[in-house]
C-alpha cells in the first residue's frame, strides 16, 4: 500500500510529521476521532502505528471503514461520535450545492454554510466521551497519538478526555473558511488551556494556505480561507524528535517553494501565450487589410 492509493485530503505533510514522531512515542497505540474513510489511519498504520481505535459516526464512512480494514485484529471501529459527555446528537452531513456527498465533512455540530457545501441533518447518533470509553475499556487509558477531526466540535472532544493520556495530539484548526465551514467556534488559547495540565505543552502547526504548506514551530495562526493541523506533544517527545521535525519542515518548505516557482512559471507562460495570441490577431488583421487594399486597387483599374 502506498500513500498514492490513499485519500489524505492534501495532508501528506501531516502524515510525514506523525510518521517522524512514531519512534519517539511511548507506544503506537492510536485513537482517531473522526476517522472518516480511514485514509489517515491507513497511512499511519504503514508507519508502525497501532493498534488503532477508529471513531466515526457517519454510516457511509463506517461501511467504507469496515470494507477497508475488514477483520484486522489491530483495528477497532467504534460507530459513535465523540463529545464532552455521553448522550445522543444530531449528525449533519455535507453535500455540494449539486447534491454530491462529501464524506470528509460530517459533524454533530451544525457548521457554517458557505458556497461550497450544504449541511443537512442525517439522523441521531450515539455520542460518548473519551473518558467514558476509557472507563469501559473500549479504548486504552494511555495512547501514543490522539487525532481529532470533528468539524467544529473538536474542543468538546478534548473536554471529554478525562483521564486519557497521550504523548501527542493532532487537531484541526482554522480561523474562518467562508466558503464551507465558516468561523472556527473555538480558539487556540482555549485549547492550550485544556491541554497544558496534561503535559501537552509543545506544538507545531502544519499550515495550509492555498497550495502552500508550511510547518511552523511554536505558533499556530491560520489565515482566512486556510486551515491546518496543530500537533501538541510532551516536552520529552518534542526534545527527542526535534531534528526529525526540522527535517519535515524543510521538506514542506522545499515542496511549497517548488510549487510557487512552478506557479510563477505557469503565470509567465500564460502571459507569453496571451501576447503571442495578440500578435497573431494583429498579423491576421494586417493581412486582411492588405488583401482588402489589393482588391480595391484591382477594381480601380
Amino acid at each position: 500500500m502506498t500513500l498514492a492509493n490513499i485519500e489524505l485530503y492534501h495532508q501528506e505533510t501531516e502524515v510525514a510529521l506523525l510518521g517522524a514522531l512514531r519512534s519517539h512515542l511511548s507506544s503506537g497505540v492510536y485513537v482517531d476521532v473522526g476517522a472518516e474513510r480511514g485514509g489517515m489511519a491507513q497511512a499511519l498504520l504503514s508507519y508502525g502505528y497501532g493498534p488503532a481505535h477508529l471513531i466515526e459516526p457517519a454510516p457511509g464512512n463506517l461501511a467504507e471503514l469496515r470494507r477497508v480494514f475488514g477483520e484486522r485484529s489491530d483495528v477497532e471501529i467504534l460507530d459513535i461520535a465523540a463529545g464532552a459527555s455521553d448522550g445522543e446528537a444530531t449528525l449533519y452531513v455535507a453535500t455540494t450545492p449539486d447534491g454530491e456527498p462529501q464524506p470528509a465533512f460530517n459533524s454533530i455540530g451544525l457548521p457554517g454554510e458557505g458556497d461550497e457545501y450544504r449541511w443537512t441533518a442525517d439522523g441521531t447518533v450515539v455520542c460518548r466521551s473519551l473518558d467514558s470509553l476509557l472507563r469501559e475499556q473500549r479504548i486504552p487509558g494511555q495512547v501514543g497519538l490522539l487525532k481529532i477531526d470533528a468539524e467544529g466540535t473538536d474542543l468538546e472532544v478534548v473536554r471529554g478526555m478525562g483521564s486519557l493520556q497521550c504523548d501527542a495530539l493532532m487537531i484541526e484548526l482554522w480561523l474562518d473558511i467562508p466558503g464551507s465551514v465558516g468561523r472556527c467556534p473555538w480558539t487556540l488559547e482555549e485549547l492550550v488551556e485544556l491541554l497544558e495540565p496534561g503535559g501537552l505543552r509543545r506544538l507545531v502547526f502544519v499550515s495550509h494556505q492555498g497550495s502552500e504548506v508550511r510547518l511552523v514551530d511554536g505558533a499556530a495562526e491560520p489565515g482566512v480561507g486556510g486551515y491546518g493541523n496543530v500537533v501538541f506533544m510532551t516536552d520529552r517527545v518534542y526534545e527527542s524528535a526535534r531534528t526529525a521535525i526540522e527535517l519535515v519542515a524543510d521538506q514542506a518548505d522545499r515542496f511549497s517553494d517548488a510549487l510557487a516557482e512552478m506557479a510563477i512559471k505557469e503565470k509567465n507562460l500564460n502571459i507569453f501565450a496571451e501576447e503571442v495570441e495578440k500578435q497573431r490577431v494583429a498579423i491576421e488583421q494586417i493581412e486582411a487589410d492588405r488583401r482588402r487594399l489589393e482588391s480595391q486597387l484591382r477594381e480601380q483599374r
